[in-house]
C-alpha cells in the first residue's frame, strides 16, 4: 500500500518487514535526480578534454538498475514536493493555554484527484484516489466497465464482488444486482 503521509518508523519496521522501502521511487527520486541534476548543471564539461565525457544518463541508469524510460520521465518531471503537513505555531493571543499544532500548506478547499487510472490490484477495475478536501486523507473509488455509474468504495468490496463473479460465474452487473 503507497503511503500518502509521512510516518516515523524505527530501523525495527523494515528489518521486521512490517513497513517497506519503495526502491524504485527511491533510486529514481533520492539517487538518480539530485546526482543527474548536480553532474548536468554543477559539472563545467567545457573544461574537460574535447569528447570526454563520463557521465550520461544511459550509465547511470544502468549503475543503480533503474530503466531509462522511468528515468527520463522523472527527469522531464523535476523534483515534486511531497504532500506533507507543515505543522506551525498558533499565537497565543497573551493567553496562557498550551498552543495547538494546526496544519497549513498543502491543503485546499477543494477535493482532488490524485490518480485515475486501471487498478493494478483489481485488473479489469479502474481506481480513482482523490484526496479530501482540507485534509491529507486519500479515498479509492473502484470502478468495472460492466457497472456503469457503480462505485465500489473498499478494496473488501470489490474482493467480494470479484469472489461472487468467479463462484457463480455472472458477470459484474448481475453480481451487483
Amino acid at each position: 500500500n503507497q503511503q500518502f503521509h509521512r510516518m516515523a518508523r524505527s530501523i525495527d519496521a523494515f528489518k521486521s518487514g512490517v513497513a517497506r522501502v519503495n526502491e524504485q521511487w527511491y533510486l529514481l527520486n533520492q539517487i538518480l535526480l539530485p546526482a543527474h541534476t548536480l553532474v548536468s548543471e554543477c559539472v563545467k564539461w567545457k573544461e574537460f578534454p574535447a569528447g570526454y565525457q563520463s557521465y550520461s544518463v544511459e550509465k547511470l541508469c544502468e549503475a543503480i538498475g533503474v530503466e531509462l524510460e522511468d528515468a527520463k520521465k522523472t527527469i522531464e518531471r523535476g523534483v515534486i514536493r511531497p504532500n506533507w503537513p507543515e505543522l506551525e505555531d498558533k499565537p497565543n493571543n497573551g493567553t496562557t493555554t498550551k498552543k495547538k499544532k494546526r496544519l497549513r500548506g498543502a491543503l485546499s478547499n477543494e477535493a482532488r484527484t490524485l490518480e485515475n487510472c486501471e487498478s493494478k490490484e483489481f485488473p479489469g477495475w479502474t481506481v480513482e484516489r482523490i484526496q479530501r478536501k482540507s485534509s491529507h486523507h486519500v479515498d479509492s473509488y473502484f470502478s468495472h466497465p460492466g457497472l456503469v455509474g457503480v462505485v465500489v468504495r473498499s478494496r473488501v468490496g470489490v474482493r467480494e464482488m470479484i469472489s461472487k463473479m468467479e463462484t457463480n460465474l455472472i458477470d459484474a452487473k448481475t453480481a451487483y444486482d
